[in-house]
């Protein structure tokens, strides 16, 4: 039983050779959570790298799980950010002022404030990750620290921010934030479901 619970924790390193959860311009929201899910999968790994590097050292796998990692926090993450603070967080906070939830907007304040540290946490913990090979493991309180600030940061948006945006944003609302979500990364807007992000 051991040897066969090893064996599912080494396929679960490689997570991101699959494509994640499925969202388009129709449904911004959820395409927000979606990039949420695929952030939380992406964290997920980071935890295992320490464990596979002990039993394996820096071999292939854990080659390709980096890079998927680095791939994803280069590329989608700021395309992420970018979703919330220019076309969510703004129409969010008009409709917030006009029913004067403090709350909400605490929250939006809070959450538009933690991307910047959040990417700059990212470069900083990107060089360590990039420089792992078989005599130097991954820096495992530098990925704790990075990924507890990612999740609450997540949680906060989750809990109180889309909270709010689906009961307040209207369906014209929800078409122009994904069209401009969708024209960030070259997306048809008129098309069908795609994936948030190429596959890794």
């Amino acid at each position: 039983m051991v040897r066969r619970a090893a064996r599912v924790d080494n396929r679960r390193m490689n997570t991101l050779a699959f494509g994640g959860p499925q969202a388009g311009p129709e449904d911004p929201l959820g395409w927000i959570e979606a990039c949420h899910a695929r952030i939380e999968a992406r964290l997920s790994t980071l935890a295992r790298l320490e464990a596979h590097h002990a039993a394996r050292g820096a071999d292939a796998e854990l080659a390709r799980a980096v890079e998927g990692i680095v791939r994803y926090f280069d590329e989608a993450a700021p395309h992420h950010h970018a979703d919330e603070d220019l076309d969510l967080f703004p129409r969010l906070r008009r409709h917030a002022l006009a029913r004067g939830d403090g709350r909400v907007l605490a929250a939006l304040d809070e959450a538009g404030s933690a991307h910047g540290p959040l990417e700059a946490a990212w470069d900083e913990l990107r060089p360590g990750l990039l420089a792992i090979d078989a005599a130097r493991g991954p820096d495992r309180r530098a990925i704790e620290a990075f990924s507890s600030a990612y999740r609450a940061h997540m949680t906060l948006e989750s809990d109180t921010i889309l909270a709010a945006a689906r009961r307040w944003l209207d369906a014209g609302e929800c078409r122009e934030i994904g069209a401009a979500m969708a024209r960030r990364r070259g997306i048809d807007a008129s098309g069908r479901a795609v994936f948030i992000y190429p596959r890794t």
